[in-house]
């Protein structure tokens, strides 16, 4: 490698780091939606809660337990509280959905919370009121927001431009030891 190949790949090098963190933070630094449910997130089937949704792009469908489950109800967007009735569903975990769509009619934004429903079963016997309902609780592991938040992207970026950094000076710290096309100097004996 000639010196100017060297010193360019010594320039270049956390310079690229440098950029893709400093995109990483200025992409995670972009609002995402959120949504909670109040006063609580738990309850008997028939309870009425507000579902809060903030930085939405646009109107907003509050759904049950899935992008295109019951519709509990619309709201506009960005930020808004909407009154909902929880549906008449067995104990379990469920999770309401705000779905944001694009003009062409596809999934803009999501956010999501999830929902226990908690209190006496309905009688009769445990299929009946599984076909009745409609289908199961969500999974446990259902997170409360879907997607790359800020809370991920702030430490990769941070990481990325420390990354940029460290290369940087690796680099020129190599470069001052040895010239390029020479070896390096001996260090002198220990006694």
């Amino acid at each position: 490698m000639t010196k100017l190949q060297v010193r360019l790949t010594a320039l270049l090098v956390p310079l690229a780091a440098v950029a893709v963190g400093a995109g990483g933070l200025a992409w995670a630094c972009v609002p995402m939606p959120f949504m909670s449910v109040q006063p609580r997130a738990s309850g008997p089937p028939g309870s009425e809660v507000t579902v809060i949704g903030a930085s939405f792009p646009g109107p907003v469908d509050i759904r049950w337990n899935g992008h295109d489950g019951a519709l509990l109800a619309s709201a506009e967007g960005p930020d808004f509280s909407r009154m909902v009735k929880i549906p008449e569903t067995p104990e379990g975990l469920y999770v309401v959905f705000g779905v944001a769509r694009d003009p062409a009619g596809g999934v803009a934004a999501t956010a999501s919370a999830a929902f226990q429903v908690i209190g006496p079963r309905r009688p009769g016997p445990p299929d009946a009121r599984q076909q009745e309902a409609g289908p199961g609780p969500a999974s446990p592991s259902v997170p409360s927001s879907e997607g790359l938040g800020a809370g991920t992207l702030v430490p990769a970026g941070v990481l990325l431009l420390a990354l940029g950094v460290l290369a940087g000076l690796l680099v020129a710290r190599r470069r001052r030891r040895a010239p390029v096309g020479e070896a390096p100097a001996a260090s002198p004996p220990r006694s």
